[in-house]
């Protein structure tokens, strides 16, 4: 009843109108079996009484051992009150049996209910200090894989303004020798564009593992599709299907972290899995993005050092943005990503 008029001070708002609610029938139902009982029985007062409990659970459980104690101080006072207009010598003895179980009862549920709020507020204080370092985290992570995102493509632009324009020369200046050289020299040229063309290839592919440039010319869509990830499968003769259902346009961040995490994923399939063919599906809604890219390689190939670099990268890469990350490895092998994000129009 206390609890009841102390809520009607509350604004009536919804939540406030909802607890009067809720206290209202407690009172009324608990009242209704006391006095149902009682006038079925009128034997089992004795054990009736024990209903006066439940105060004192209730306003422990609120108010810890303030609550314990003010609730058995006033219904030990009620007891008291009967016994005295009663009269009575043996309701006096139970109700001395009462008071008793009451102040214990008081007393040992407010000293574990206050210890356990105590606990819980430390329990929550811990909480929000961890949830702020994890969101401090969350955004150092995201601010490195940015930083080295622009650091390789600063080195994938310097190797190819310099390294490349320079091996694109050689090769010219090669080609010319190879037709004004004698045939004692003709085989040593042959050699030098075989090792230029080499040369070549190699920081082409140093270039794209840096930067793909097809990322940022085609779009993520075309540089999935039709790109060096497609033409790696080929050669690989591994078969490739995509499928995009994108509601709008990702941002900038996460196309690179998609297209990452697919480079990695076929570069494993590839070198590590007995795999025939590569599915890609990505898809967005208008919270989060999803990656799935699943092979139906039924073994792993026995490479030594393969440390699972791969599956750690494509981790980081999720968890940098929020994201969540899974591995199924039942009937083939099955990448999930989800990340949560905000889309650009």
């Amino acid at each position: 009843f206390i609890m009841l008029v102390h809520s009607l001070k509350l604004p009536l708002k919804r939540p406030a109108l909802l607890k009067v609610t809720n206290l209202t029938l407690t009172l009324a139902i608990v009242i209704f079996v006391l006095i149902f009982a009682y006038l079925l029985r009128p034997d089992t007062y004795p054990l009736l009484r024990l209903a006066s409990l439940l105060p004192i659970i209730w306003f422990s459980y609120r108010f810890g051992i303030v609550g314990a104690i003010t609730s058995a101080t006033l219904i030990n006072a009620l007891i008291i009150v009967e016994a005295i207009i009663t009269d009575e010598p043996s309701n006096t003895y139970i109700s001395q049996l009462f008071i008793l179980a009451n102040a214990i009862t008081s007393m040992v549920l407010g000293a574990a209910i206050t210890e356990l709020k105590r606990k819980n507020v430390e329990l929550k204080k811990i909480n929000r200090a961890l949830t702020k370092q994890l969101d401090q985290n969350s955004r150092l992570a995201a601010k490195m894989v940015t930083v080295q995102e622009n650091e390789r493509k600063h080195l994938s632009q310097e190797l190819h303004d310099e390294l490349g324009q320079n091996l694109t020369a050689l090769k010219t200046d090669l080609a010319i020798l190879s037709h004004i050289s004698n045939e004692k020299t003709q085989t040593f040229v042959t050699t030098l564009k075989n090792n230029a063309n080499a040369m070549y290839d190699s920081v082409y592919q140093l270039m794209h593992y840096l930067r793909p440039r097809e990322l940022d010319e085609l779009g993520l869509k075309k540089a999935v599709v039709q790109g060096r990830l497609k033409s790696l499968l080929n050669q690989a003769n591994i078969s490739y299907e995509v499928s995009f259902t994108l509601e709008q346009a990702l941002s900038k961040e996460h196309e690179i972290a998609v297209y990452r995490i697919c480079q990695e994923a076929v570069t494993n399939c590839i070198k590590h899995s007995n795999a025939n063919s590569l599915t890609i599906n990505i898809k967005s809604s208008e919270h989060f993005s999803e990656l799935e890219i699943r092979d139906n390689g039924d073994s792993v190939k026995l490479t030594d050092n393969t440390g699972h670099y791969g599956l750690a990268f494509m981790q980081e890469r999720s968890m940098a943005l929020g994201g969540s990350f899974e591995i199924i490895n039942d009937g083939g092998f099955t990448i999930k990503v989800k990340l949560p994000i905000k889309t650009v129009g």
